[in-house]
């Protein structure tokens, strides 16, 4: 029997109290399948330290459901208080995207609209900025894509272009926003390919102006992945990274890679990339522990230094051993020429763990 139409139109609540409840449990495989879409990456990614796996305490205080203008989709507005010895503890309140499919509902996307978590040497501050939107962030990047031949591959047929929730935040040199537009290919064999584009806007004097944009700025791979945004980071004095995350899968190997740009008094320019995870098993299995040959995971952090531009300290473990056999080895890398040079022996990743 069909759900009346009352009760289906309220099928979206709980959603996101499902979500924080889990997340609370430490069950990750729960709370992943609630979500959908790129932003969450895999599994892995998302149940990973640097991310949700950090947490193992919530308080949701509030949470209000709205219906998106012009769509179908629900937003829901969050104050949650999360207990995170990795990360730091702190309150969030955010904005979810839900969007149906199949008659359930799930979490597409979500941004931060305001956090009070202190973190070391942080002069970064999300804020909540009103008043850029995605119809004004459209009507700033639509020159950008009239004018600049981005990629034949992006066209009505073969891709669509998904623009991200702006991510606000404050430096010591003004407020900002950074959208992160992806581009995913048309998923038909390992030549078709995405990416995603970056543009950071200023606000002066209650006005909002483009400073700047990326085209290809990271993420991508192949079968149409385009990546899409990770995070938001410190990466020196008023200097801010954004994370793009992006892989690739072909012939039983398995790539994520972290890009990461900076964002600068409103300009980008690119710091590093960091090959976060690389595994590599028969072709044709699973992909599971069992089957893999290799198995490496490099961790990464912005470190304070007297330069404009932060250290980079690289920690790279093994997933094949327990927790308890776990190794890491690690190296500080100093911002020199305006580069990030890294050692030959994190170029190259070892045949065998």
């Amino acid at each position: 029997m069909l759900a009346s139409p009352l009760i289906y139109a309220q099928a979206y609540k709980g959603v996101v109290e499902k979500f924080y409840g889990a997340l609370g449990k430490r069950d990750f495989d729960s709370a992943y399948a609630l979500c959908t879409g790129p932003q969450w990456g895999t599994l892995q990614q998302f149940a990973d330290s640097g991310s949700y796996g950090g947490i193992n305490h919530v308080i949701l205080s509030s949470v209000t459901y709205k219906r998106q203008r012009d769509t179908k989709n629900m937003e829901a507005k969050v104050d949650v208080v999360v207990k995170d010895p990795v990360n730091g503890d702190g309150r969030y309140i955010q904005n979810f995207v839900l969007v149906e499919k199949e008659h359930k509902w799930f979490i597409r996307s979500t941004s931060l609209l305001q956090t009070d978590r202190a973190e070391k040497g942080w002069n970064l501050k999300l804020i909540d900025q009103p008043g850029l939107d995605k119809a004004t962030v459209n009507n700033f990047i639509k020159p950008v894509y009239d004018t600049v031949k981005n990629d034949a591959a992006v066209n009505k047929k073969s891709a669509q272009r998904i623009v991200n929730d702006p991510r606000f935040f404050q430096t010591p040199g003004g407020v900002y926003a950074v959208v992160v537009v992806e581009n995913p290919g048309r998923e038909q064999g390992i030549l078709s390919y995405g990416w995603c584009d970056a543009f950071v806007f200023e606000q002066k004097d209650q006005q909002w102006r483009m400073t700047d944009f990326k085209l290809h700025a990271g993420g991508g791979g192949m079968y149409g992945n385009s990546g899409g945004f990770k995070k938001l980071l410190q990466a020196g004095t008023n200097v801010v990274a954004l994370v793009i995350a992006g892989g690739q899968m072909h012939m039983g190997d398995l790539v994520e890679q972290d890009d990461i740009i900076a964002m600068e008094a409103g300009k980008l320019y690119n710091l590093t990339s960091v090959v976060v995870h690389h595994s590599y098993g028969d072709f044709g299995s699973s992909h599971d522990e069992k089957s893999l040959k290799i198995c490496n995971e490099r961790n990464y952090l912005f470190i304070k230094s007297e330069k404009k531009n932060y250290d980079l300290k690289i920690i790279r473990s093994s997933c094949l051993v327990s927790k308890k056999e776990k190794k890491t080895d690690s190296v500080i890398i100093p911002w020199i020429n305006k580069n990030y040079s890294f050692p030959e022996a994190l170029m190259h990743e070892p045949e065998a763990n």
